[in-house]
């Protein structure tokens, strides 16, 4: 079973690798001047890759950390409905419910404060709409003028600027809500003197 599971992992990684990305291809085709290609091939693939990479992780924490939190919530529940007359089993049972009860809390809040899904459906946009940008650029034309490239890094470099901004500013509320917190968490020591 564990050889068959990992022949698997490595075909399906070894089709990954020789299936090369379609967008990829499509810059390799195009006559490009020195310097779009090299826009094309460091600035552009590459947040487009970030930004597609970090969309899969995200969308993966989340969809993990809510199946934890469903299955741990059916377990308490059903703990908590079994009526069994067992002592050894009822010990098992409230051991069992408050340890579940503990993680499906602690995943809930970890899912509420990261907000993993939302983060992913943010980096998939943002990826889908460079990739999107770049199909209406090459639409029927071999080579780029440069006044529809100028345009082009110009929306991209806004798309980039607009997602620091975005980490910039959740960075600086959660800078807030830790120093509010630490406030709060002092406040009671200073009232004491």
């Amino acid at each position: 079973m564990t050889n068959t599971r990992n022949a698997f992992r490595l075909n399906r990684s070894k089709k990954q690798k020789i299936e090369t990305d379609k967008l990829w291809i499509a810059i390799q085709s195009l006559e490009l001047t020195p310097e779009q290609k090299r826009f094309f091939e460091n600035r552009f693939w590459d947040q487009y890759k970030w930004f597609s990479r970090k969309a899969n992780q995200n969308q993966k924490r989340g969809n993990k950390l809510g199946i934890g939190v469903l299955i741990a919530n059916t377990f308490v529940t059903s703990f908590a409905a079994l009526n069994i007359g067992i002592t050894g089993a009822i010990k098992f049972i409230n051991i069992s419910t408050f340890t579940l009860s503990i993680c499906s809390t602690i995943a809930t809040q970890v899912h509420k404060r990261y907000n993993f899904d939302q983060i992913g459906d943010e980096y998939r946009v943002t990826s889908e709409k460079m990739k999107s940008m770049f199909w209406i650029l090459i639409a029927n034309q071999a080579s780029i003028p440069e006044n529809e490239y100028l345009d082009f890094v110009t929306k991209v470099e806004g798309i980039i600027q607009g997602d620091i901004e975005r980490f910039i500013v959740a960075q600086t509320k959660q800078n807030e809500e830790q120093f509010k917190n630490q406030e709060k968490g002092q406040q009671p020591t200073n009232r004491n003197f």
